[in-house]
């Protein structure tokens, strides 16, 4: 009888493979696998449905919470492009920018609050 190839146990599927290399050329020396438009299609679909909670939400915390969402979701964004342009830059604008959207929600919170206590 033939034992199993303990070789052939650890590598990954050929399909599997295949899905991961599939890379589109966009230009400026930059490639977006399936994975990544998968990821993108996914992040264009959260900032619709946070735009669309923003427009036409009930209540006012409803849109201070999809603002805050939405400013969570173009950090994620800064720093995708800091991978994809492979620049430090990006991350650090992505660090401020949260940590003032963050300071920002807070204010904002704490205007609509009002003189609760």
């Amino acid at each position: 009888m033939n034992s199993p190839d303990p070789q052939n146990a650890l590598e990954p599927s050929n399909s599997l493979i295949s899905l991961m290399d599939f890379e589109l050329n966009i230009g400026l020396d930059a490639q977006i696998n399936v994975l990544e438009i998968i990821a993108l299609i996914l992040i264009a679909a959260a900032t619709l449905m946070c735009l669309f909670r923003l427009i036409f939400g009930p209540t006012n915390p409803d849109r201070i919470v999809s603002a805050d969402a939405l400013s969570v979701i173009t950090t994620v964004i800064l720093c995708g492009l800091a991978a994809l342009f492979q620049s430090i830059l990006y991350l650090d604008v992505a660090l401020i920018y949260g940590v003032l959207s963050f300071v920002g929600m807070i204010a904002l919170a704490r205007a609509i609050e009002g003189g609760r206590s």
